[in-house]
C-alpha cells in the first residue's frame, strides 16, 4: 500500500501540492485527472523517491523511499522526461537495463511487446517516433512485474487502435498479476472504465477522490427551471454551467438528501448521472 499524508510542495515560492493526503490500496487501477500544472507529475515523483524538498509522509509498505531508497524496486514508474536518458540506446539495450533493476522483468514478454507493437528492438531511441518512444516504457512498466506500476500520460504519440491494444495489455497483465497501478492521464473518456479509483486534482488539492462506482452515483447534471433549482439544498454546492432564458444547468458532486429528491420528482427538473470527462471539463473551466 501507498500512504502520502499531509503532503505539501513549493516550487520557487510556489506551492504545487497542498494537504495532499491518499492511500493507493494493493490490487487497484487508480485514474489520477488534472490540468496541466494542476502537480499529477508531482504527485507521482514524490511517491517515486524524486522530490526530496516536501513535507509530510510518504510511505509504500510502511517504508519512506526517502529513507528506505530500496523499497523503490516494488515500483516502476514511467513517464516522458524517462524518454531522454535512453536516447542513444537501442531498444535491445533499453530492455536489458531495466532487466538488471527487476529482478522479476519478463525479457519474454518485452520482446513480445515490441514485436506487437512494430517496434524495431535494434534501432536507438531518438530515432523512434513519438509514439514508439511512449509504448518502449509502457512495455518495461509491464514486463517489470512490479507491484506498483505508475504511467504518466502513457498514450502520448499513440492512435487510436494502439490505445486500445494497449489498454488490453494493461487490463489483462492486472487481471495476472494484481498490481497497484496509477495512471495520469487525459483521456479521460477511453481510460474511464479501466479505474477502480478516481481522484481529481485541482488547484493543487484533491478535488475527488473515490471509488469508480461511488463517483458515478455522486456526479450529477441538472436541468431545470432556475426557480425550481433554487430550492435544492444541493444547489449551494453546485455549480451552474448554464444558462438559457429561465431554463438552467448545473453540476453537482455528492449525495442527495431524501428532501431534494422529493422537490425534483415533484417539479420539471430533469437529474441524471453525468460522466466522468463531461464531469472534469465543467468542474475545471
Amino acid at each position: 500500500m501507498i500512504l502520502l499524508n499531509n503532503i505539501n510542495v513549493n516550487f520557487n515560492q510556489q506551492q504545487v501540492l497542498a494537504n495532499i493526503s491518499l492511500e493507493f490500496e494493493e490490487g487497484r487501477i487508480y485514474g489520477l485527472i488534472g490540468n496541466n500544472g494542476q502537480g499529477k507529475s508531482t504527485l507521482l515523483n514524490i511517491i517515486a523517491g524524486g522530490i526530496p524538498n516536501h513535507t509530510g509522509i510518504v510511505e509504500i509498505d510502511g517504508e519512506s523511499p526517502y529513507k528506505k531508497p530500496t523499497i523503490l524496486s516494488k515500483l516502476c514508474i514511467v513517464r516522458g522526461e524517462s524518454i531522454a536518458l535512453y536516447t542513444e540506446s537501442t531498444v535491445a539495450h533499453i530492455f536489458k537495463a531495466f532487466a538488471l533493476m527487476y529482478s522479476n522483468f519478463d525479457m519474454e514478454v518485452a520482446q513480445t511487446m515490441a514485436n506487437q507493437f512494430k517496434i524495431p528492438s535494434q534501432k536507438r531511441m531518438r530515432t523512434l517516433s513519438r509514439g514508439m518512444q511512449t509504448m518502449v516504457m509502457n512495455i518495461i512498466c509491464i514486463a517489470s512485474r512490479a507491484e506498483i506500476l505508475i504511467f504518466d500520460e502513457p498514450t502520448t504519440g499513440l492512435d487510436a487502435t494502439t490505445r486500445a491494444e494497449f489498454y488490453r495489455i494493461l487490463l489483462q497483465h492486472f487481471a495476472e498479476y494484481n498490481p497497484t497501478i496509477i495512471i495520469a492521464t487525459h483521456q479521460i473518456d477511453e481510460t474511464e472504465n479501466l479505474f477502480n479509483n478516481v481522484i481529481i486534482i485541482e488547484n493543487s488539492k484533491i478535488a475527488i477522490a473515490t471509488t469508480l462506482e461511488e463517483f458515478q452515483a455522486k456526479a450529477l447534471i441538472l436541468y431545470g427551471a432556475e426557480k425550481s433549482l433554487l430550492n435544492l439544498s444541493l444547489i449551494q454546492q453546485a455549480k451552474k454551467i448554464q444558462s438559457l432564458g429561465s431554463k438552467s444547468t448545473y453540476i453537482y458532486y455528492g449525495d442527495v438528501s431524501s428532501e431534494d429528491i422529493d422537490i425534483i420528482e415533484s417539479s420539471d427538473i430533469e437529474c441524471e448521472a453525468i460522466g466522468l470527462q463531461d464531469f472534469f471539463v465543467e468542474m475545471t473551466k
